[in-house]
Formats: structure tokens, C-alpha cells, sequence
């Protein structure tokens, strides 16, 4: 059997898409087939195609198939509100229709780790639905009024379920049956100023009552481990939801990220991308020119202060 698994990739996500393709393979017997959607306009590296290459020397139960798509297909939808993520979220669109013979394939966030046999979640009976995903965590509507406000702007038939598409599994045989790609793509442009959340609105909005709800244990968010004490080690795959990635700050549960970075050839990549992160993010202010007195860390609505750059002083977050 052989697990067809796409991720959307530009060329500077290329280093966290191959941490997760190391995961995947680790703990996977099967065969995977990488599909990686990357910008026509802007393909990804021959330099960086040759790094994922060499994942070859660790593993053999793998191939990568490139499949160019054009941003500009896209240009007249509305880009997603959170600043971290770009247009080409919409590309989980075109998954269905770019393969033509696959009837089901995965798709993954490049922001994921796999800590399961991925044929477990390529094995879930969709039951005659478009796309399975698992929902956002029960206390996700107790504890954001935003979140709800914005599922409940989408007037869903039921507003305590709207899937997280990190992690979703097609049946592209049904989509291309019923012409999905194209629903998708008309209903984001009629209704692009009603939606804040980009594709993932349009999906749970439009796919409503064909969305297969997925455990939770095969996407599990941050804050699901870190607030709501889900069991880590029951997590199939955990995603670095948000803004905050390992590869940009300190996140909780980043050490098996790591773990995954060390055996691909991009880890010193990342950790540069982490350092250069981390001092856009913090103000130093010396006494002399010369004394590192108050050092300040952003970390998004929150601010850090500590005296000396070690002794933590004051926190404050803003509302």
C-alpha cells in the first residue's frame, strides 16, 4: 500500500515540511508519496530539493512528486486574517483533482509531528463523506468568545463542530464526482468578506454535514497539550497551531520537534531561523553601552521583562 501525503510548501517553509516528512517515515512501514504543492511562480530550490532528497539515506519507503499551482488562481480571494499564514492556504482546494487516479489522500500543515504509523489515519473510514478532520477542543467555545463568534458568524447547522484543517483526509474520488474544487473556490469569492479564517471557514461551512469528525488524537493543537492537559503521549500527531513555532520561539512540547530536526539536513537552518527570530522579538537596553540592564521579549500579545538578560522581573500582556 502505498499513503499518498500532500503538504502546501513554499520555499521557506521547505526546512519544518521536511522535520514533519521525518516524523511521518519514522513511524511509518508503509510507502509514502509526498505530494508537495508549491508556487508556480516562485518552485521551490534545486538546493532544497536536493536536502529532501537525502532523507533517502535514512529512509526508503518514500518518493516526492512537485506539483507547481498557481497563486494567481487565487488572487481575488481574501487572504487569511492571521498574518503567518498566506494565500496559498487555499491550495488544499486543488487536492482532490491534481492527482486524478488517488481515491483518498492525506493533507498535513508543514507545521505538524507524526507520532504514529500515518496508516492508521489514511485507514479511517470516511463514510461517505467529502473530507474527515478532527474538531477544535470542547473548551476551545468555553474559553475564546472570539472563536465562537467567528464559527457562530458562519450560522453552521452545528456551531460546536468546525474541524482544524492542519490535518485532513480527502476523498478525492467523492470531491471530483461532485466538483468540489470549484464549490470551494466559487463560494470564497462570494462570500470572501464574510469569512475570517480563509479556507478552513469555507470548508466547514460548505462541506457541513459531509465532514467525517476524525479522533482527536490525529490532530492534536498546543493549546489542547499545554492548557487542557490532553496526554501527549497519546497524541497521533501533534500541531504547532498559531504563530508561535519551534522554529521561531520556545513552544511547549518543541523538544520532539527537534527530535525529527536532527535527523534531516536542515536543522542548522532552523536553528538560525530561530536565533534571527528571537532577537527580532527582544529589546536590550544597556547601561554604559555596555550593561545589559532591562531586556524586553515580545511574544505575541505578550511582553517580557527581565533585569541583566537573566532575571526575570515582569510580564504583561495586552488586551
Amino acid at each position: 500500500m502505498e499513503i499518498p501525503v500532500f503538504f502546501i510548501v513554499p520555499n521557506d517553509m521547505v526546512a519544518p515540511a521536511a522535520v514533519s516528512m521525518a516524523s511521518i517515515l519514522e513511524n511509518t512501514k508503509s510507502q509514502v508519496k509526498f505530494y508537495i504543492l508549491e508556487r508556480k511562480t516562485l518552485p521551490i530550490s534545486k538546493t532544497n530539493r536536493a536536502k529532501l532528497s537525502d532523507l533517502k539515506q535514512k529512509y526508503e519507503n518514500f518518493s516526492i512528486e512537485y506539483i507547481p499551482v498557481d497563486p494567481d488562481d487565487f488572487s481575488d480571494m481574501i487572504p487569511p486574517v492571521s498574518g503567518y499564514i498566506t494565500i496559498d492556504t487555499y491550495f488544499r482546494y486543488v487536492i482532490p483533482d491534481v492527482v486524478p487516479d488517488l481515491k483518498k489522500a492525506i493533507y498535513l500543515d508543514v507545521d505538524t509531528i507524526v507520532q504514529g504509523d500515518i496508516a492508521e489515519l489514511y485507514n479511517l473510514p470516511l463514510d461517505d463523506c467529502y473530507v474527515g478532520g478532527v474538531n477544535h477542543p470542547k473548551e476551545y467555545w468555553d474559553k475564546f468568545p472570539l472563536f465562537y463568534e467567528i464559527v457562530s458568524n458562519l450560522k453552521l447547522d452545528n456551531p460546536y463542530f468546525y474541524v482544524n484543517g492542519g490535518v485532513m483526509v480527502f476523498d478525492c474520488e467523492k470531491c471530483r464526482q461532485d466538483n468540489i474544487d470549484n464549490l470551494l473556490k466559487e463560494k470564497t469569492r462570494q462570500y470572501k468578506e464574510k469569512i475570517k479564517w480563509a479556507d478552513q471557514d469555507i470548508m466547514n461551512w460548505v462541506l457541513q454535514g459531509k465532514i467525517k469528525e476524525l479522533p482527536w488524537q490525529f490532530n492534536t493543537l498546543l493549546d489542547a497539550l499545554r492548557k487542557y492537559k490532553y496526554p501527549k503521549e497519546e497524541a497521533k500527531i501533534i500541531h504547532y497551531n498559531g504563530p508561535k513555532k519551534p522554529w521561531n520561539c520556545d513552544v511547549f512540547a518543541d523538544d520532539l520537534f527537534w527530535k525529527y530536526a536532527n535527523k534531516t539536513l536542515f536543522v542548522d537552518e532552523l536553528k538560525r531561523m530561530k536565533k534571527v527570530a528571537k532577537r527580532k522579538n527582544s529589546i536590550t537596553y544597556y547601561l554604559f553601552n555596555v550593561i545589559p540592564l532591562i531586556t524586553i521579549k515580545t511574544e505575541g500579545k505578550r511582553k517580557f521583562y527581565s533585569l541583566f538578560g537573566c532575571l526575570p522581573i515582569m510580564k504583561t500582556t495586552q488586551r
